[in-house]
């Protein structure tokens, strides 16, 4: 090993630190407009003069060589204290950059830079656009302040249009989290506003977002429609990011509906678009609801592959939330294998990913598939404890029916091992809010009915 010269290049940028502190302030300055102007011209003169932001704004920032080094542009400006509009074009050009390039912690923290400067609606705009991007690199405590900020602001000031983009955020940080309620809410109120007049894209990604609500809560027609507007203004406005992302819903629609060779053919140009547009998540995406539906049409072995490539995507694009999602569904259906070791891996990676990205739903749903694979393999202590953490979680999140069904299989699982009055006691705590009707009661219903003659018990119900 060379130490000599490692320890030459240490020194000489020690040195070169030193003698650049030690140089008077003013000298510092020219010499950073100096770079910057060098730079600019090396990348094809500088960028042309951008609109502040703002969110009731549509127009797109067209690309410029100098994008490649905006960042560094913006860095040279700031320490030769040039003009505040110039610092803002590259900060601007460099966080668009991050965005367009799935960057989420680069481009949020461009954009929080940029909240500094310009009018108050600028300033509210780039603190809503950092938070945005904030929740997007799963940074969840810091996103939720800035857009609770914004919105305050934006409120203050009397921006409808901010207000209305900003409520349609906080609706799909909401929805992610569980609090379903507070977020069809929020995103209500944010299609009152939007459709009164604004930007386009927000109303028709406000329309996306509310289609998945009604998709979740069961009112597909009205989901259809709103899905349809969207994809109408993402194809009139050439976003072929989000004109896939409506596509992907639309899949989801059309495979929930039973049209399963629409919603296939659906889902392969959702799937080609996000190739084209570059966005590696949104790829992972569709894959992973690709494999549900091979999954659903009997097709295991091609959920499986669909499913392994979703989770390189996913892990490529750094789409914590997604891949954990895609593991979950990875493990039940290694669970429904027989492959229970592979199963618990998975389900124990899904859970660690769901902590860290607050997705509560999908964490009580993966306590509850480990708590399958742990009676399947006959360890009922670890199982109860994995279904009485599952059903914390729907009681925290307030999904009343899969809690209720929940603790009837606590139920079950206690009187497998002799402890029948608890057992009684979480049955009657579920039963009357789960019901004989219920889709999934009817597997724990007989199960609780076969433990009890076992064990000598009169039937619960």
């Amino acid at each position: 090993m060379n130490f000599a010269g490692s320890a030459y290049i240490f020194r000489h940028a020690v040195l070169r630190d030193a003698a650049y502190q030690l140089m008077p302030p003013g000298d510092r300055a020219a010499l950073h407009a100096q770079a910057l102007l060098q730079l600019e011209h090396a990348y094809g003169g500088r960028a042309p003069a951008t609109p502040e932001v703002d969110p009731a704004s549509d127009q797109r920032i067209g690309p410029h060589p100098t994008d490649a080094v905006a960042h560094e542009l913006a860095w040279h400006a700031a320490l030769a204290g040039s003009e505040p509009s110039l610092l803002a074009l590259y900060l601007r050009r460099a966080a668009e950059l991050a965005v367009r390039q799935y960057r989420a912690v680069d481009s949020a923290e461009l954009w929080l830079q940029l909240s500094h400067l310009g009018s108050q609606t600028a300033r509210t705009e780039a603190t809503r656009r950092a938070g945005v991007e904030y929740l997007a690199a799963h940074n969840i405590q810091r996103g939720h302040e800035l857009l609770e900020q914004a919105l305050q602001r934006f409120r203050e000031l009397g921006n409808r249009i901010g207000e209305g983009v900003t409520l349609g955020n906080l609706a799909v940080h909401h929805y992610q989290s569980g609090r379903g309620r507070i977020a069809e809410d929020m995103n209500t109120q944010a299609l009152a506003i939007l459709s009164a007049g604004g930007s386009r894209r927000a109303l028709a990604t406000t329309l996306g977002n509310q289609a998945t609500i009604c998709l979740e809560t069961g009112r597909l027609e009205q989901a259809e429609e709103m899905i349809g507007r969207a994809l109408a203004v993402f194809a009139d406005m050439d976003e072929l990011r989000l004109h896939a992302t409506a596509l992907g819903n639309l899949g989801i629609l059309y495979h929930w509906t039973n049209r399963l060779e629409l919603a296939e053919q659906t889902f392969e140009k959702a799937l080609a678009e996000h190739r084209a547009a570059g966005n590696t998540a949104g790829a992972g995406n569709v894959l992973s609801n690709l494999g549900i539906l091979y999954r659903d049409t009997g097709r295991a072995e091609k959920c499986e592959s669909m499913y392994r490539r979703a989770l390189a995507d996913l892990r490529q694009a750094g789409d914590l939330r997604f891949e954990g999602i895609t593991l979950g569904n990875m493990a039940s259906l290694l669970a429904s294998q027989g492959r229970y070791p592979e199963a618990e891996a998975a389900g124990r990676q899904a859970l660690a990913l769901h902590a860290m990205t607050g997705n509560l739903p999908y964490e009580a749903l993966a306590w509850m598939n480990l708590s399958r694979v742990y009676s399947h393999t006959r360890r009922f202590e670890q199982a109860l404890d994995a279904l009485e953490r599952s059903v914390a979680a729907y009681a925290q999140v307030g999904d009343r029916g899969n809690e209720a069904v929940r603790r009837c299989e606590t139920a079950v699982l206690l009187l497998k091992l002799g402890r029948v009055e608890e057992a009684r006691q979480q049955w009657e705590q579920g039963w009357p809010a789960a019901g004989p009707d219920h889709p999934e009661m009817e597997k724990p219903l007989s199960e609780m009915r076969e433990a009890c003659a076992a064990a000598g018990e009169p039937a619960f119900a």
